[in-house]
């Protein structure tokens, strides 16, 4: 019912005016409001059989813009396509997740819509998302690296390299595996071509290597359809989940990524490494390296820390962020990590401690060089020349560089930390304190990941028996 007050409102030339509200529940906007001017010279009575009449027509307006608005959304509901609705998505995505996350549901979203972006949500059924599922099952990645085929030294010999490099989006690291004549990307060699302005054909070598999806990729692919259609629910726009019984994890094909570690023999050839490692220049390369195999850190982690995460007193490291790339759109983003348990703090090994505080020391004399254009913003532990923070993947041509020092085969900077938790229960350090120092939630997660690298210790566990039984 329409609400009509009981004393008209003076303006201030004397007009009589009633504010005339209707209240409708069902709607987004709950109050309506209309203003009845009362005409001079008329009598009460008539002025009131007027106002009663204006604000029943005013009340059948409201109502009937009103289901007309219900009838054009469900007719909406009924056309709308997936891609729209799964752009509707996005925009929720980017409200309650993180860059990252937002960044990697725009891509798969972007190759949901190719398949079947022009379905309407309504008509979507198990046997279209069995066409994703079959796409999934044959999708393959094409990885393209290049190698020198024709030197650059002459060219790059008077030029600021680090500048080049900060400039056009590449690592200095990139430069050095490229004159090395070692495997880099070709985006990378596209990019270091634009700089010095050459002929990339004529320079470096194409290669093209195709690899079908890990299970954990397509994963991803299931997690996202899935909150489309969970959201879908959610806003009453369809009754169930098409994919439900379809793209069910097991239906998924590809191998699961063996978690890749050193050896103990691998691990002690590693320590050895960077024990002679004493020049200068090599000295953040192995300040990176020796925390990632002496603490377990993520490369988010490392990348993340800042000197005044370090305890100098107690010798103990916080960690309490974490840093990545996201791309062009936001590029570094460094944020609280994504559990509780990551946020931890450790003690830091005597020999570890010794090799941060050279590196501290000279970070210090480089500061104080290059104080006119350092970043002093904030003080990151590993930085640019310009006291800028490094790019994460920057850590992995560090580690590239110090396990080809050593003659080891190439990992990555997470099998180091896989090393250290192996490390750490290979020495029989109780579960619930590796996985405190890993920052795993639950120490049987902990165990049951890790557990089947022990195997090396099977005859020692066999000799203990032995000893017993005798």
């Amino acid at each position: 019912m329409a609400s009509i007050p009981k004393k008209a409102r003076i303006k201030k030339d004397g007009t009589e005016v009633y504010d005339i509200q209707v209240y409708v529940k069902d709607s987004k906007q709950k109050i309506f409001y209309k203003t009845y001017t009362r005409e001079q010279g008329i009598s009460e009575n008539e002025n009131r059989r007027r106002l009663n009449a204006f604000a029943v027509n005013f009340e059948n307006e409201v109502r009937n813009k009103i289901a007309e608005q219900k009838q054009a959304f469900l007719r909406n509901k009924q056309e709308i396509t997936f891609q729209e609705f799964s752009l509707k998505w996005l925009r929720r995505s980017e409200q309650k997740d993180s860059k990252t996350s937002v960044v990697r549901n725009t891509k798969i979203v972007e190759d949901l819509n190719v398949l079947i972006g022009n379905l309407k949500m309504k008509e979507i059924q198990p046997l279209d998302i069995q066409e994703i599922l079959d796409y999934l099952n044959s999708k393959k990645i094409i990885k393209e690296t290049a190698v020198l085929k024709k030197s650059i030294d002459e060219i790059i010999k008077h030029t600021n390299v680090d500048k080049l490099c900060r400039e056009n989006d590449f690592s200095t690291c990139t430069i050095f595996y490229a004159k090395k004549g070692q495997t880099i990307q070709w985006i990378n060699a596209i990019k270091i071509c634009n700089a010095l302005k050459l002929n990339v054909n004529e320079y470096f070598i194409k290669k093209a290597e195709e690899k079908p999806y890990s299970k954990g990729s397509k994963l991803v692919y299931r997690k996202v359809l899935n909150a489309i259609f969970n959201f879908a629910i959610e806003t009453d726009l369809i009754d169930k989940n098409p994919c439900k019984f379809v793209l069910k994890p097991n239906n998924l094909s590809g191998e699961i990524k063996e978690k890749d570690i050193l050896s103990l023999e691998e691990t002690k050839q590693l320590q050895n490494t960077l024990k002679s490692m004493n020049n200068v220049e090599d000295l953040k390369k192995k300040t990176v390296v020796a925390m990632f195999l002496a603490l377990g850190l993520r490369q988010g982690e490392l990348v993340g820390l800042q000197w005044k995460d370090i305890n100098w007193d107690t010798k103990k490291i916080t960690i309490n962020r974490s840093s990545t790339y996201t791309g062009s759109k936001y590029g570094i983003v460094t944020k609280t990590p994504k559990t509780k348990t990551s946020i931890r703090t450790l003690p830091i090994p005597q020999s570890l401690m010794e090799i941060i505080l050279e590196y501290k020391n000279w970070y210090d004399n480089e500061h104080n060089r290059l104080y006119e254009i350092w970043d002093n913003e904030n003080e990151w532990v590993f930085v640019k020349t310009t006291g800028q923070q490094i790019f994460p993947r920057t850590t992995t041509g560090w580690l590239d560089y110090v396990l080809n020092k050593g003659g080891i085969r190439h990992i990555g900077c997470h099998s180091l930390r896989h090393t250290f938790i192996t490390t750490l229960l290979r020495k029989k350090v109780p579960v619930k304190v590796v996985a405190k120092f890993a920052g795993h939630a639950n120490p049987n997660v902990t165990l049951s990941t890790y557990a089947h690298f022990l195997d090396e210790d099977n005859d020692e566990a066999s000799q203990v028996m032995d000893e017993f039984l005798k």
